[in-house]
């Protein structure tokens, strides 16, 4: 697990979680290191019959997003929801009490900072994602993990930053 810890770190991947919930991921991308983003129902279906073991919802609403994370389980799967992309949900900590109280999933992916401590807060898997477009930016990212905002992967303090961030593939 160790080795996949550095690489999460490496490729710039900020995980805030629970102790509970960081070891259901790290174990699940041990067992397949793909984390498999997806766009529509097609890219969807299309993954569930793969051997990816985490799965990010990059779409949907409050009305589908239920369903969409049940099929996600029902394959074995992890189900993680971008936060910024589900329509209806707004960037607020009630949005995160949502996806915990009406749905399966195991966490959330989000760019903003007081959804990741709510995550954290409800004990669900929370991955930052951080957009590293110039120096201002690169500076604001290590001043949150260096003010204990965000974590790396190990949850590890001294652990070097600047790594950059690798991205998300669709399938």
């Amino acid at each position: 697990m160790i080795e996949l810890e550095e690489t999460l770190r490496k490729g710039g991947i900020y995980v805030i979680s629970h102790a509970a919930a960081r070891k259901t991921l790290l174990s699940a991308l041990e067992r397949s290191p793909i984390i498999a983003a997806v766009k529509s129902e097609e890219q969807l279906e299309h993954c569930l019959e793969s051997e990816c073991t985490v799965v990010v919802l990059l779409f949907g609403n409050v009305c589908n997003i239920a369903s969409l994370v049940e099929k996600v389980k029902d394959a074995d799967k992890l189900a993680l929801v971008h936060m910024e992309f589900i329509d209806g949900l707004a960037p607020r900590e009630i949005s995160v009490q949502f996806i915990r109280q009406f749905t399966k999933a195991d966490g959330i992916l989000s760019t903003k900072q007081q959804l990741i401590r709510c995550a954290k807060e409800q004990g669900l898997i929370a991955v930052q994602r951080f957009f590293m477009i110039d120096s201002i930016a690169f500076s604001n990212v290590q001043k949150q993990l260096h003010a204990g905002d965000a974590v790396s992967a190990a949850e590890e303090p001294h652990l070097p930053l600047g790594y950059r961030f690798s991205g998300w593939s669709a399938i």
